[in-house]
C-alpha cells in the first residue's frame, strides 16, 4: 500500500505499481473503469466504531448521492454474510464465540501470528528477553500466543481465509457490482497512557475492521476526513472493490 497527498499522486504510483499485475485490466489504458452499481454500508463494522466515524461514512454517503441514486446503497451485515457462506468460518466462530468479524480477527490474528513465529520465533526465543528488556508487554504477549499457534489452528484459519475470498469476491464482482464502505478504523487510537485495558479491546476492534482485506487482498482506498478538533486523532473512510478493480 502507498499514502498519497491528493487523488492524481494516488493514481500516479498506482500506474507503476499495478500495471505489471493487472494488464489490461488496469493502469493508464484501463485506469477509468466504471463505478461500481451499488454501495454496502457495513453495519457489523458500523456498530464498532464510535459517533465520529460513523458520521464518517454518513458523510461520504452522502456526496456520493449523485452517483448512487436512491436504492444503491444499503446497509450490510457482512460478517453474518460471510459466516452463512462459509463453513470453516463458522467453524472457526463456534470454537472462539463471537461475531462474524470476531471470526475474520481470529483468522487474521492466527494466520499472522504462526508466520511470524515461523520466521522469527527461533530468533526470537534465543534472545535474553527480561521484563526490562527490549520489547514491551504488548510484544511479548503476541509473541508468546504466536508460540502456541497450533499447526491445526493455522490450517483452519488458512481454509476460512480461502472461503471468505471467494464468498466476498462473489459479492462485490457479482450481480451486485458493488463496493463496500466502512470507518478505516473504529475511533482515533488511544493515548499512550491509556490502561492496558483501553489498548486490548482497542485493537480487537481495529484489527476485526482491517481483517476484511487483510485477508483478502482486495483492493482499498481510504479517503482522509478533517475533523475540527487536532487532538482527536485522524480519521477515514475506506471503500473496498472486488481483486482487479483497483482503478474502479
Amino acid at each position: 500500500g502507498w499514502f498519497a497527498r491528493d487523488a492524481s499522486v494516488l493514481q500516479q504510483v498506482g500506474d507503476v505499481l499495478l500495471q505489471p499485475r493487472l494488464g489490461n485490466r488496469g493502469g493508464p489504458e484501463g485506469a477509468h473503469q466504471e463505478l461500481p452499481k451499488k454501495l454496502f454500508v457495513l453495519e457489523d463494522v458500523i456498530d464498532l466504531c464510535d459517533t465520529k466515524a460513523q458520521c464518517g461514512v454518513a458523510a461520504v454517503c452522502s456526496a456520493l448521492e449523485t452517483e448512487f441514486p436512491h436504492g444503491t446503497i444499503s446497509r450490510l451485515d457482512l460478517g453474518q454474510h460471510l459466516l452463512l457462506l462459509c463453513p470453516t468460518l463458522r467453524e472457526v466462530q463456534t470454537r472462539d464465540g463471537g461475531s462474524g468479524l470476531d471470526a475474520l480477527r481470529v483468522c487474521l490474528a492466527n494466520i499472522m501470528g504462526r508466520e511470524v513465529w515461523q520466521a522469527l520465533g527461533t530468533w526470537y526465543a534465543a534472545r535474553p528477553f527480561s521484563e526490562d528488556g527490549d520489547t514491551g508487554p504488548g510484544v511479548r504477549e503476541r509473541m508468546q500466543l504466536a508460540s502456541k499457534i497450533t499447526e491445526e489452528q493455522f490450517t483452519i484459519c488458512t481454509k476460512a481465509r480461502a472461503e471468505v475470498k471467494v464468498a466476498l469476491g462473489v459479492l462485490l464482482d457479482g450481480d451486485s457490482d458493488a463496493a463496500l464502505v466502512f470507518p478505516t478504523a473504529p475511533s482515533a487510537a488511544p493515548f499512550l497512557e491509556s490502561d492496558e485495558t483501553t489498548q486490548i479491546a482497542w485493537r480487537k476492534k481495529t484489527l476485526a475492521v482491517t481483517s476484511i482485506c487483510s485477508l483478502t487482498g482486495f483492493p482499498q482506498v481510504t479517503v482522509p476526513l478533517t475533523d475540527d478538533n487536532p487532538n482527536d486523532g485522524p480519521r477515514g473512510v475506506s471503500l473496498v472493490m472486488g481483486p482487479g478493480r483497483d482503478y474502479a
